[in-house]
């Protein structure tokens, strides 16, 4: 690929949300196991293994957190007019032609829907997510540079069209709607009619 014109897309925050409700749940079981722990052995409460036990799960998601910004800000989605750089199955980040694709399958990675792109080249499929941060500029993105016949830009365009059908078959707004914040948090936000 010719490193001139390359877009670039990113999509850590719902990778760091979905380790954010993992360590919410890792956090309350570490807790209750280290309170039955002291309970057993006469030394309730000894507060300094509580708050250490609380710790444990909250380091290894900001080492985590670290990891995952620092992978998606060295090797981001990029497309460019001859085609797309994105991790494989295997994890190995390389490149593939828009000539290259020969179909598109949609599928789950971690729990966050993604498409799974074969190629006539490569043995293994490549991964591209569905949930970067600014999803209707990379449809029209990959459509501007692979055209309308390319299977990507064809799978891109059915699932926008099914978002946009979601959208509109929801019967009626709700008053409040859930806002996800961090550690498992929500914010609750008043909407008007």
């Amino acid at each position: 690929m010719s490193p001139a014109i390359q877009e670039k897309f990113y999509s850590f925050l719902p990778l760091l949300r979905l380790y954010a409700k993992f360590l919410a749940i890792l956090s309350c079981l570490f807790f209750v196991v280290a309170i039955i722990g002291q309970w057993h052995s006469g030394r309730f409460p000894a507060c300094g293994n509580l708050a250490f036990a609380v710790l444990i799960p909250m380091m290894a998601f900001v080492v985590i957190a670290i990891l995952v910004l620092l992978s998606d800000y060295l090797y981001p989605l990029k497309i460019s007019a001859t085609g797309l750089y994105s991790y494989n199955c295997l994890g190995c980040y390389q490149a593939v032609t828009w000539k290259q694709i020969v179909s598109v399958e949609e599928g789950e990675r971690f729990g966050l829907k993604c498409l799974y792109v074969d190629t006539n080249t490569v043995e293994y499929q490549f991964i591209v997510p569905l949930y970067l941060h600014d999803f209707n500029g990379f449809c029209l993105t990959v459509e501007q540079y692979a055209g309308n016949n390319n299977p990507l830009a064809m799978a891109l365009k059915n699932i926008a069209d099914q978002n946009m059908a979601e959208q509109k078959n929801k019967c009626s707004p709700k008053l409040f709607k859930k806002i996800p914040l961090f550690f498992g948090f929500y914010l609750a936000r008043g909407e008007k009619e």
